[in-house]
């Protein structure tokens, strides 16, 4: 049982390591740092470890490429690494040389690889109390090589996990290798979320995302707004009460019809936090404490579950059990009152009707099947009826059918019902067995 705590632990140590800043001298404001192409100075480096001499310089090592590696004892994947790195200054020890780069002290050093028994010394040099190099390539974060060939020019500066054989042969034999240079963000915000870090500078590599926010009142949005891009992701915004954001993230673009009020049960303790209050007069105040944003960017490869991630996120938050149940309520069925068809379409194509918000502006389709209307019906009446438009017509040939914009916006039932009876059709109450949305809390 001892190895799986011992990795979790280490696990734990690397990352703690990881956001450990490096002491920097204060000479860093007077030396300029190192760039790939420059040529480091060949100084007298003191305090050194595990060497024939207490101090050498870089060029004492002649005609060898150099690998700089900055560690600290707080770095889990740097100490991990030196057997791998002892057996390749081993297996290249005629053309290469490690040496290792601390501002640690030397006393520290020791007591390191005293305390910690099984992490043996590697063979090559341990640069102590560092003051000097950290300063020509400054960095926060370790482990950090430099590759630096005989003529002490640096070749490259990338993270450890570069140093493999294949890489290391390459070098020394002059051959140019592929290595992505480590660079460091220095003025990174960790107070912020990502998403808003540096003025939304990461927003172009994030694939998905998902947050819930209060809506400022003074902040007009849409109640729904889907935008799809040219890499094929999509985004979506809603905003509303907990009610329109459930009901649009269930309705799953028109899979099911829980747009009429009565089609949502609550089945809660106290549903004035859920719903506007019909009071308008109480409606500006409820407004700004219930309306919520929530925002929404998935990839294209998940597109087909953007409802289901919508679903999962909104009753996660808000502690709510949302289930799909039939039961019957009272809804408008919509009915033929003749059998005489005066629906049939003569158009060769499928069209939506619609001319502007005229008085006598018309609203309807062209070449389509019936059930389509009433499914775009109960959309535009979104939320301004008491119940749900069920086809009860049996109408299955396609449609032509052009209401006037009067009859719906606002909504009219009575003009409403007088544009539908010039095709015999009409809209009458009646209880069905539908599908309704039964919410609950979960504590």
């Amino acid at each position: 049982m001892k190895a799986p705590i011992i990795s979790l632990l280490a696990g734990l140590y690397s990352i703690i390591s990881y956001a450990q800043p490096i002491a920097v001298n204060e000479n860093a404001k007077r030396i300029e740092p190192l760039a790939i192409g420059d040529k480091i100075p060949d100084l007298v480096i003191k305090n050194v470890l595990n060497h024939s001499a207490e101090e050498f310089k870089l060029s004492d090592f002649k005609g060898k490429y150099l690998i700089l590696d900055f560690w600290n004892t707080r770095c889990f994947s740097c100490i991990q690494a030196f057997p791998e790195m002892d057996s390749l200054q081993k297996m290249f020890k005629d053309d290469l040389q490690i040496v290792t780069i601390t501002s640690e002290t030397r006393q520290s050093i020791l007591e390191f690889f005293k305390k910690f028994k099984k992490i043996k010394f590697p063979s090559f040099p341990f640069i102590t109390e560092d003051s000097v190099l950290a300063n020509y390539f400054p960095h926060d974060l370790v482990p950090l090589h430099i590759w630096v060939d005989p003529s002490l020019k640096v070749r490259y500066i990338s993270a450890s996990s570069n140093a493999t054989r294949q890489h290391i042969k390459n070098f020394i034999e002059g051959k140019e290798i592929k290595l992505r240079e480590k660079k460091e963000i220095s003025d990174f915000d960790f107070d912020k979320p990502l998403i808003a870090e540096g003025n939304g500078r990461w927003l172009s590599t994030i694939k998905y995302y998902s947050y819930i926010a209060r809506v400022n009142p003074d902040l007009w949005l849409p109640e729904l707004h889907f935008v799809a891009s040219d890499d094929g992701s999509i985004k979506n915004l809603l905003s509303g009460p907990v009610y329109n954001l459930l009901v649009t993230a269930f309705n799953e673009d028109g899979k099911h019809n829980f747009l009429a009020k009565n089609a949502v049960h609550f089945d809660v303790s106290d549903s004035s936090k859920y719903m506007l209050p019909r009071d308008r007069s109480k409606q500006d105040s409820w407004l700004s404490e219930n309306t919520y944003v929530y925002d929404l960017s998935v990839p294209k490869e998940k597109r087909k579950t953007i409802f289901k991630i919508m679903q999962q996120d909104l009753t996660r938050f808000f502690d709510l059990e949302v289930k799909i149940e039939k039961k019957k309520i009272d809804c408008l069925a919509l009915i033929r009152i003749s059998a005489k068809d005066k629906l049939k379409s003569t158009a060769e194509k499928a069209a939506f009707v619609y001319n502007g918000m005229k008085a006598d502006s018309l609203w309807g389709l062209k070449n389509q099947p019936l059930s389509i209307f009433v499914k775009t019906l109960n959309r535009v009446l979104n939320y301004k009826i008491d119940q749900p438009i069920i086809d009860e017509t049996g109408y299955s040939g396609n449609a032509a059918i052009g209401i006037s914009i009067e009859s719906i916006s606002p909504i009219n039932l009575t003009l409403l019902k007088k544009e539908l009876r010039k095709y015999d059709l009409d809209l009458v109450p009646k209880k069905i067995a539908t599908e309704v949305l039964v919410v609950t809390e979960k504590n």
